[in-house]
């Protein structure tokens, strides 16, 4: 890959459920308009039982959002938006604000279009606590565990999450320092995704580095 390809900007598809993202004068939507200057463009497809029914799409220069219905919603708006946007494989990511719900939504599209997917993970669902307080919870640690060693990205947020999951799911592991300047690692993690996914020969490879954001 030469220079120009890596300096180019990528093609993002963030999967939600935070419906904050909707509501043009909250700070979580000031928020993704920062980080839409990071990409050529960011989609995000919202899901959230919080929704109102008459939530509609919303376009902001490079940034446009989306409301789902169901998670099933939220892969046909994903699919959709892969093929009219005609994401490029080493152009673009999918990144899922979770590793349960939206993580599988994020693999399900990562397996029919081979583009790269980030997991977040904001809370330590491997604590037998977050086991403990429902089945549901009970569910989306399996799912968890399945999903995450099939993500080509991790991000977390503290130290105690990165070592739960490190100790508990064996993962190679790279880390940033964690630092006041939150958008210069989001800028670093998508480049890296995109010189580490590929092997020569183009064949998609797995990788598995977990690094800060606050």
């Amino acid at each position: 890959m030469n220079t120009n390809d890596t300096n180019k900007k990528l093609e993002i598809l963030m999967l939600s459920r935070d419906h904050k993202i909707l509501d043009g004068n909250s700070e979580v939507f000031s928020r993704m308009k920062e980080y839409a200057h990071l990409a050529e463009e960011l989609y995000i497809v919202v899901f959230s039982k919080n929704i109102n029914s008459r939530a509609e799409s919303r376009d902001c220069d490079n940034l446009h959002i989306y409301p789902a219905k169901s998670l099933l919603d939220m892969y046909r708006i994903g699919k959709k938006i892969i093929h009219n946007s005609r994401f490029m494989i080493h152009d673009s990511v999918i990144t899922a604000q979770d590793p349960f719900e939206t993580g599988l939504v994020g693999y399900w599209l990562k397996k029919k279009f081979k583009i790269p997917l980030q997991l977040q993970a904001h809370t330590d669902f491997l604590s037998p606590y977050f086991f403990k307080e429902s089945l549901k919870n009970k569910i989306r640690v399996l799912l968890a565990r399945f999903l995450i060693k099939r993500a080509d990205r991790l991000r977390v947020v503290s130290e105690r999450i990165r070592n739960s999951i490190i100790e508990n799911c064996k993962l190679k592991n790279s880390c940033l320092p964690a630092g006041r300047e939150n958008w210069k690692f989001v800028r670093w993690d998508l480049s890296f995704i995109r010189r580490t996914h590929f092997k020569k020969g183009g064949e998609a490879g797995w990788t598995h580095v977990l690094f800060h954001y606050l």
